[in-house]
């Protein structure tokens, strides 16, 4: 065998590297690739890929160290060292961590591992001929695996760990699995994705982003469902639905039961709606993945049975999942257990693509051919700069309208030796009526390149990018001698602190252009806008991003340090909005309450803060939270509360004055908070919190538990009258009223129940509803035959009307009333019944009229409430600037505040609207 000749790969300032590699076939079985080509990877972290080296491996013996590196340092730092087959085959152990000192040599020793993969390596231009559209893609971890994915296998474990203890079919699911697609085809898939998770969304990318990753790949045997959920996936995957990190995600939930049915049926319905279900404003992986098959699933049911309900929902094995509760992991399981409707097709690796030696990228996918609909209008820049040795490449940056003329922001893109980097550019401006430009530029900036425009309040504005350097330019001469380039290069040493010296704003009012180069220490002018009638300027210095203000429109500057780190850049203002409170500029900040976050504790923490954040800020600048949503939900909460103490008083009022005991009383009195008690106990256990409708439910349920108490405490009163014993009243009270509470009980359960399992938004809003006057329902039986028979044997006696006392006259007034009651609706009675055509034809009108007053009433999911907020938004023309949506803004404003019910008015002005 002979050796590799040693080739250096120099990183300049960090390291080089020489290094050969060895191969001992012996490893390989029969059949499979030996290594090829090998990637040898030096990183700053153990965790990522870093600068890659490719080598051929020869022909190596048993015993020899098939990849040796010599590494020598240009600086003393660590690297992490590790190589790979590009095949895949053959894999590295771990990454070696060298320590490197300038100018000494580290010899580094790699073993490679042979690892079969059935189905080998797949990339964006592959992947049609391994995959077919609709392939669930099951994620695992690669040889190497971030910090964030060894988390997400730790969560996994413990998930498996505490979810096994409630679904035995979990147990089966791989702990490594931590993430999960859906294969759209073109070597793209759609999944819940991102690494920051500030901008990750639900869409669609290539699946080249999975470099280095291990897939799983499921198929449905079911082609026509499989191409139906990648119509859905393209449909829902546009970016609309954030990732949701499944933190407080109750996995242990995931079985497919009531709620799951109703959330299917949702999916199905809205399987046409783009961006995904209007109700999900986010999506962790496999609930995405879950959802769309589900909902091609129940999108088929429904087209077959259009007035279906959540109970009619069928779902094909594998699917069977609450998809809003259910883990990559328990989804890998029920597919592993699903094989009739499942197959299980290979595991396939993502090719690694960072190499610049790696296959050629595949090719892009041809759009629809428009050149025909182009007119080229021309590079006006190549009048000036003729093409040449010497030329400098003038790019468009930017386009913006003014005036009827359209103009174009020019600059450089970083040209290599000898086009320098520099100045001036020449302005140019479209006629937009002719489509033509003129002979001559408008104007010559002096600076690098222009990056943007701003139209202010006072005409065109342009920030200075990189004021001319004097000897850096392009008047050179082809052919230039060393004594020319000397003395370019010691005029460049004498000019170049003034010529950095202030940075150039340039400025047209009318046909006048002007440059005000008085920015101090402004290299790059980045941007510039009007606030409050000042200009402030977004700059670059070698000392630190900047912040820049005129209170003259740009003939002196004065400089607000911003970040005191060298290099560091200011690079733009947020200016096309602005924030108005009360009249004042402003700044504000949207607090967004996660979608498994209580809004009632969001709020109180922020108000627990905010006073430390007032404390902080700086000297006339206030803060005030202007909009808090929890103050309606406070106020309605609050509202439901009392009534619900009303409630109690009045059913206890109620109850003396029919009983007319303060003994009886006790007994039902007791009944409700009992009942309430053990509604409180169910909720808890269903996992159902405090709020509107569950207590709304509770004010129901106070009239329907207190109705078994009464009945019984009147049949132990009838008993006692009787003659019998309290005791023996009570036990032959609740043996005769056993089976008609019972029987009371299961006819209200029977109604209650099947509003808990509505589908849509209706069941999502009212089935903790039902279930909590179920639940009410259920504990007032079980207090009625055992708690209240015990009350009455120990707190009833027989009443004695010979006796005298308060409660005796009491009794006597009650009697006497109701007897008179009783009298006078026995006479009314007796003369309806006398006139019974009559009472027919009033009935019957009353019981025809219903379809009509059905028929005209309006509907609505909820009634209208005063929220205490107005909320109003209004159109400006998509070209207006925000001066001229100010004038609108103010009128705006002037008009609410005339209304002494205002009392405060906050404004957003945006492009486009108001």
């Amino acid at each position: 065998m002979s050796d590799l000749l040693s080739v250096v790969e120099d990183c300049p300032l960090k390291w080089s590297l020489s290094a050969q590699v060895k191969a001992d076939l012996e490893k390989c079985p029969a059949g499979f690739p030996g290594p090829g080509k090998v990637r040898i990877s030096i990183a700053d972290r153990e965790d990522e890929s870093g600068t890659i080296v490719l080598r051929h491996a020869l022909a190596g013996k048993s015993g020899e160290s098939p990849v040796e590196c010599l590494l020598t340092g240009h600086e003393a730092t660590s690297y992490y060292v590790s190589a790979q087959a590009e095949n895949g085959h053959w894999i590295g152990k771990e990454a070696v961590k060298v320590s490197l000192a300038p100018g000494k040599p580290q010899t580094v020793s790699l073993d490679l591992d042979f690892r079969t993969i059935p189905h080998g390596i797949i990339d964006s231009s592959n992947a049609d001929g391994l995959l077919e559209p609709g392939d669930v893609l099951i994620k695992f971890a690669a040889q190497t695996s971030t910090f964030t994915e060894k988390v997400i296998m730790t969560g996994e474990k413990a998930v498996k760990k505490l979810s096994g203890l409630f679904h035995e079919g979990i147990k089966k699911g791989d702990p490594t699995c931590f993430h999960v697609a859906i294969y759209l085809g073109g070597g793209r898939t759609a999944e819940a994705h991102g690494g920051d998770l500030s901008t990750a969304r639900v869409g669609a990318r290539e699946i080249d982003a999975h470099a280095g990753f291990l897939f799983r790949v499921y198929r449905s045997q079911d082609r026509a469902l499989a191409e139906a959920a990648v119509k859905v996936a393209e449909t829902w995957a546009t970016g609309r639905m954030k990732y949701l990190v499944p933190a407080l995600v109750p996995f242990h939930r995931a079985s497919f039961g009531p709620q799951a049915h109703g959330e299917a049926l949702v999916f199905g319905q809205e399987s046409g709606r783009k961006g995904g279900p209007l109700r999900f404003e986010a999506m962790f992986c496999s609930q995405f993945v879950i959802a769309v098959y589900q909902a091609a699933a129940v999108a088929k049911q429904l087209r077959q049975k259009p007035g279906m309900i959540s109970t009619d929902v069928e779902m094909p094995a594998g699917l069977d999942l609450h998809a809003s509760n259910s883990s990559p992991l328990a989804f890998h399981a029920r597919l592993e257990g699903a094989s009739a409707t499942w197959q299980y097709v290979d595991e396939v690796l993502v090719r690694q693509q960072q190499d610049a030696n790696a296959q050629a990228a595949p090719a892009a996918r041809p759009g629809k051919d428009v050149s025909e609909l182009l007119q080229v209008l021309g590079n006006p820049t190549q009048k000036r700069w003729p093409s040449g040795e010497w030329v400098y490449a003038r790019n468009p940056w930017s386009l913006k309208a003014f005036e009827g003329k359209i103009y174009v922001g020019s600059g450089n893109s970083n040209n290599p030796a000898p086009a320098a980097n520099a100045g001036p550019v020449d302005l140019w401006a479209l006629d937009a009526a002719t489509g033509t430009f003129p002979e001559k530029p408008e104007f010559e900036v002096p600076d690098e390149q222009v990056d943007l425009f701003r139209v202010l309040s006072d005409g065109l504005w342009i920030p200075g990018h990189d004021s001319k350097v004097t000897a850096r330019n392009d008047g050179r001469v082809k052919g230039e001698g060393k004594r020319e380039r000397i003395m370019r290069f010691l005029k460049t040493l004498v000019t170049f602190p003034a010529d950095w010296a202030a940075g150039n704003v340039h400025h047209k009012i009318g046909s006048l252009w002007m440059t005000m180069n008085n920015i101090p220490n402004g290299i790059h002018v980045y941007d510039v806008i009007d606030f409050e009638g000042a200009l402030f300027a977004a700059i670059a210095t070698v000392a630190g991003g900047m912040v820049s203000r005129s209170n003259d429109r740009g003939h002196t500057w004065e400089t607000m340090l911003t970040k005191a780190f060298p290099y560091s850049r200011t690079r733009t203002f947020f200016y096309d909005s602005e924030v108005g409170f009360d009249g004042k500029k402003a700044v504000y900040i949207g607090i967004s309450v996660a979608p498994a976050a209580n809004l009632l504790e969001v709020i109180a923490r922020v108000r627990n803060v905010f006073p430390g954040i007032k404390a902080q800020l700086p000297q006339g600048l206030h803060g005030e939270i202007i909009y808090d949503s929890t103050k309606f939900v406070n106020s309605a909460i609050d509202e439901v509360i009392s009534t619900l103490a009303q409630a109690l008083v009045i059913v206890t009022l109620v109850v003396f004055a029919f009983l007319g005991s303060v003994r009886s009383v006790v007994i039902p009195t007791v009944a409700i908070p009992l009942s309430l008690v053990g509604t409180f106990t169910l909720m808890f256990a269903l996992g159902y919190s405090i709020n509107l409708l569950t207590l709304l439910a509770l004010v129901l349920a106070i009239g329907l538990v207190v109705d078994d108490a009464i009945i019984v405490v009147e049949n132990v009163n009838r008993h006692l009258e009787e003659g019998m014993k309290p005791t023996q009243a009570a036990i032959l009270a609740a043996r005769e009223l056993s089976n008609p509470i019972i029987a009371m009980a299961i006819v209200l359960v029977a109604v209650y129940v099947p509003i808990g399992f509505l589908g849509g938004l209706t069941g999502a809003l009212f089935t903790e509803f039902a279930f909590t006057l179920v639940g009410a329902v259920i504990v007032s039986s079980i207090v009625a035959l055992t708690l209240s028979p015990m009350m009455c044997s120990r707190l009833l006696k027989h009443h004695d009307p010979n006796q005298k006392g308060w409660d005796t006259r009491l009794v006597l007034f009650l009697d006497r009333s109701f007897g008179a009651l009783h009298r006078r609706y026995e006479h009314l009675l007796h003369g309806t019944l006398n006139w019974v055509p009559v009472t027919t034809v009033f009935a019957l009108v009353v019981l025809g009229s219903i379809y009509f007053l059905y028929a005209t009433a309006k509907s609505e999911l909820a009634p209208p409430e005063d929220q205490g907020i107005i909320i109003s938004a209004s159109q400006a023309a998509p070209n207006s600037t925000l001066q001229q949506r100010q004038l609108y803004t103010r009128v705006v404003y002037e008009t609410f505040v005339k209304h002494p019910e205002t009392d405060h008015v906050f404004q957003l002005d945006i492009r486009g609207r108001r």
